[in-house]
């Protein structure tokens, strides 16, 4: 960790704004082992622990931190265990010995978190982590104790910057089917972040926001008729297939057209090569049908499905690829695109073995495409740039506890219920894959995992349960928990079964994006985070509320336009 100066840090803290009293050069300071932390004893007193991140404006326990200062270090406050107070995490009058004396700690009292507030309660936040926005959305909340979402738009910017740091050669095809979340489009599109959409419904909301039709694959190995039109229509001609019987359908409508193949799929959980693809043989075979129809086969693709133990099936599958344009180039073809799909790993724990993944990757490109190939490399991530900024808050709304017997040992094990369903926003059949964990909201914080414990949805599905007889802390009914790593798969997928409400989402936003967050949401006639309810409406009413919004647009243009000139 950076070294800091006593003296930048007393310079940082006067910084602070003058609501927020008193740390000033009395104030004592000390640093253990790679924590620095300091504190005024006089009235207020606080405790501030740092990183080396973003030094602004958080919450710690009660605390409240002033508005950025000048930038130390690159420092970010966050709660944080010290060895030097024996293991526990300090509090509000503890007392521990330092280098400089024993310091006795206050606390400031807890204030909410700034958030912007939409018509339909949507809270958009710029500052504060996940657990630290959950607290203050509940304090806020009174009559409904419905599970809510809070998604993190800073870490999806954090993932496509750590996706260009490891596979610079690699454009993104984002796949819309993992969270169709309007302000999740809008932002990867800011981002300059391409798509990957599988049907009408998923190219209208890419095209709707304004995305050039060359930056969008269709990547649907079997498409509809109407759905083929509908994007020869507006122009979009990158699509992939895996047969001949699908050649007679796009043979007329000037696609560029990407070949799936059976991907290498050794130690993989969840197989895509069942449903999609086709072998070697079958691939050449079905290149000179579409060399006799007229087709135009500009590359190959692949997916190498998802929960894979070994990183090697990427380059494996890559030199697959390389075959195919081998035999490719011998029937006189010119393939310049190179897709190697999804299912890479995004979840908060995984970064390590997404940076393996990417390494596999980039070994096997160089060695079979490198760039002076010619040849543009591609992806389709979907659950890599979202399931790491969901968080998905529930609450304990019944527990049971029983004697079970494991491995001839009886032992307690307690039954959670909450208020959220595998048949509704948590994800299902990829719950584990994606890593997800429950963490406590309300103190004590630092709970073993110790109980042996099954998770129930709150439907009347009697196999509803979210994970069985796994430890967990112990929890409580009432108090609400944690779920991280959900963005992947849930949204998309909830159904309201059983009559369970769509799960709001609210939002954490980088201070310059916040407004474009609140457009995005205001001009949307549906819940934040939803896009499926679109499906049900009346085209009437789709139709009204469309001339609705143009029109409210109109004017509150004409009214800005009027005032400038004012």
């Amino acid at each position: 960790m950076t070294q800091v100066k006593h003296s930048q840090l007393l310079n940082a803290l006067n910084g602070m704004q003058p609501s927020w009293p008193g740390l000033h050069p009395t104030a004592s300071w000390a640093a253990k082992e790679r924590l620095y932390y300091w504190t005024n004893v006089t009235d207020d007193s606080a405790l501030f622990l740092a990183r080396e991140q973003q030094f602004g404006r958080e919450r710690l326990g009660g605390c409240r931190l002033g508005w950025q200062p000048n930038p130390v270090s690159k420092m970010l406050w966050s709660r944080i265990l010290l060895s030097s107070a024996g293991g526990r995490t300090l509090k509000s009058g503890a007392s521990i010995a330092t280098s400089n004396g024993s310091l006795f700690l206050r606390f400031k009292s807890s204030k909410t978190l700034p958030a912007q507030e939409t018509e339909d309660g949507t809270l958009i936040y710029t500052q504060g982590a996940m657990p630290d926005v959950a607290r203050d959305i509940l304090s806020k909340r009174h009559a409904d104790n419905g599970a809510f979402f809070v998604c993190d738009l800073r870490d999806m910017a954090k993932k496509v910057e750590l996706w260009r740091e490891f596979l610079p050669r690699v454009a993104p095809f984002y796949a819309i089917k993992a969270c169709r979340d309007p302000v999740v489009l809008n932002g990867l599109n800011t981002l300059g972040v391409n798509f990957d959409c599988s049907n009408k419904g998923e190219l209208s909301a890419v095209l709707n926001m304004g995305v050039s039709p060359s930056r969008i694959v269709y990547a649907n190995t079997v498409k509809s008729p109407p759905d083929i039109e509908f994007a020869h229509h507006h122009g979009v001609r990158l699509m992939t297939f895996d047969s001949a019987e699908e050649l007679a359908k796009v043979k007329d409508k000037g696609a560029r057209l990407l070949l799936r193949i059976q991907a290498d799929e050794t130690g993989s959980q969840h197989s895509f090569n069942t449903k999609f693809g086709c072998t070697f043989s079958e691939a050449k075979s079905i290149l000179q049908q579409a060399q006799n129809m007229g087709c135009s086969v500009v590359g190959v693709s692949f997916h190498v499905g998802c929960a894979y133990q070994s990183t090697e099936i990427f380059s494996h599958t890559i030199a697959r690829a390389k075959a195919i344009f081998d035999v490719a180039a011998n029937m006189g073809y010119n393939m310049t695109v190179l897709d190697i799909g999804g299912g890479f790993p995004g979840g908060l724990r995984r970064q390590h073995y997404f940076r393996k993944v990417c390494e596999s990757i980039r070994l096997a490109t160089d060695l079979h495409f490198p760039e002076s190939s010619g040849v543009h490399v591609i992806a389709e991530p979907g659950q890599f740039f979202v399931t790491s900024c969901y968080a998905l808050i529930v609450q304990v709304i019944g527990k049971r506890l029983r004697e079970v017997v494991v491995d001839g040992i009886s032992q307690p094990h307690q039954e959670l219920f909450i208020n959220e369903s595998k048949d509704n926003c948590v994800s299902r059949n990829l719950y584990d894959y994606l890593d997800v964990s429950i963490w406590p909201l309300q103190e004590p914080l630092e709970r073993p995992n110790d109980v042996l414990t099954t998770v129930w949805g709150g439907t009347c599905n009697p196999i509803d349960c979210i994970q069985a007889r796994k430890p967990l802390f112990e929890a409580h009914v009432g108090e609400w928990l944690l779920m991280d790593n959900i963005g992947a798969y849930s949204l998309s997928r909830a159904s309201g079964f059983n009559g369970l409400p769509f799960a709001p989402v609210h939002y954490i936003a980088a201070d310059e994006d916040a407004c474009a967050v609140r457009r995005i949401l205001d001009a949307s006639p549906l819940r934040s985070g939803y896009c499926q309810p679109e499906s049900v409406l009346k085209e009437a009413l789709l139709a009204q509320w469309r001339t609705e919004t143009t029109t409210r647009d109109s004017r509150v243009a004409a009214a800005a336009a009027g005032a400038l000139q004012c």
